[in-house]
């Protein structure tokens, strides 16, 4: 991005040739529970021109396609991608999708009814908008357990609808945009942060994902680094001029982890992730090299500091082995990325840059299959 391009206003999306007004990309393993539910709450949306991708990343196993075995849906197709990792997955889905907006939720999630048409909403009326996500509670009454979730960082980004543009100009938004809200404060990591939403309930117009390309798979579950590819992604959708929008109206549920052990993995997991995303803009070059680095201080106070905004949420209950856990992601992150990306050399793939052009095909990749 120029700097002439940094200090535009918020671009314009173009729209793309017509199709389903949205696809929904589910990747699964086949092996949670909730998969079968899922997919039913999705085919289940009201008022909405849709199909449902189900990217199969373990399709040896014959779970998934069990699962889906009988739905009668036309609206339903599964497609194969052997190579494991969220990324690689989603940038199946992306392939596959015919729609011109992509929504993403996950197989322990539960899209309420109306989820997709708040999300449709928003991109029908604005076209400048590149991404939406929505907000993601627990499902049904929450365990103790889940709860520590909740306090560590929590997917709920609050009741207030949100809009977001790099940099971060309120009055440079057009009049209707800056009626949808504006009203909040960017962090000071901004837009290195993770106010924007999260990846089990986000919306990405297909346009602006060829403009920016699709997941980094040096990212994500299933990679050394474990997280970081939704966030990513989000970083670069603004650090190309567009715009993105938290409605609370789009609304998930979701299943989260059961027991300590699982949890003590994801903090972890989005420990690595974090610090794995920020490695990757340090890296880039010396303009995204100085961002960051101008971030870095009241990165570390958010993280570390007792009366940050992220740590007023804890409790006294809540365990100093989820806190080591997080730290312990932080510190290896960096390492974790590096060995993400060598793994996708050898593979004789590249991790996606920040302002990367590298566009998302209409044809399956080497590995994927269609299974209509």
């Amino acid at each position: 991005m120029t700097g002439a391009d940094a200090q535009a206003g918020p671009r314009t999306v173009p729209r793309p040739e017509a199709g389903p007004a949205c696809s929904v990309v589910l990747c699964t393993l086949g092996s949670n529970p909730g998969l079968a539910r899922a997919v039913e709450a999705v085919l289940t949306q009201h008022g909405v021109d849709l199909e449902l991708v189900v990217v199969d990343n373990d399709p040896r196993s014959g779970r998934t396609a069990a699962v889906l075995h009988g739905r009668d849906d036309v609206r339903l197709r599964r497609v194969e991608e052997p190579r494991r990792g969220l990324s690689a997955a989603r940038n199946a889905g992306l392939r596959a999708a015919r729609g011109t907006v992509v929504a993403f939720t996950d197989d322990d999630c539960v899209p309420e009814e109306g989820w997709l048409r708040a999300v449709l909403d928003l991109f029908d009326g604005y076209p400048e908008i590149a991404a939406v996500t929505g907000l993601t509670v627990p499902d049904d009454d929450p365990t103790p357990v889940q709860e520590l979730f909740e306090e560590f960082g929590s997917f709920d980004r609050g009741p207030d609808r949100r809009v977001w543009h790099f940099p971060f100009r309120p009055h440079e938004l057009t009049p209707a945009l800056a009626r949808l809200g504006v009203d909040q404060v960017a962090p000071p990591v901004f837009p290195y942060s993770g106010v924007y939403g999260s990846g089990n309930n986000m919306a990405l117009r297909t346009s602006a994902i060829r403009t920016v390309g699709g997941f980094d798979e040096a990212l994500g579950a299933g990679s050394p680094a474990a997280g970081g590819e939704d966030l990513d992604m989000f970083v670069r959708l603004m650090l190309a001029g567009l715009v993105l929008v938290y409605e609370p109206a789009a609304v998930v549920r979701h299943s989260h982890r059961p027991d300590l052990a699982a949890l003590t993995r994801q903090v972890q997991g989005y420990g690595s992730g974090l610090a794995a995303m920020i490695t990757k803009y340090l890296l880039t070059g010396p303009a995204s090299r100085r961002q960051v680095l101008a971030r870095a201080l009241p990165g570390l106070g958010h993280l570390l500091r007792p009366g940050s905004p992220k740590n007023l949420r804890k409790s006294k209950r809540y365990p100093s082995r989820l806190t080591r856990s997080e730290l312990a992601g932080c510190v290896s992150g960096p390492w974790l990325y590096l060995r993400g990306r060598r793994v996708l050399r050898r593979s004789g793939l590249a991790a996606v840059p920040p302002a990367g052009l590298q566009l998302v095909g209409a044809e399956p990749g080497p590995h994927e299959r269609v299974v209509v």
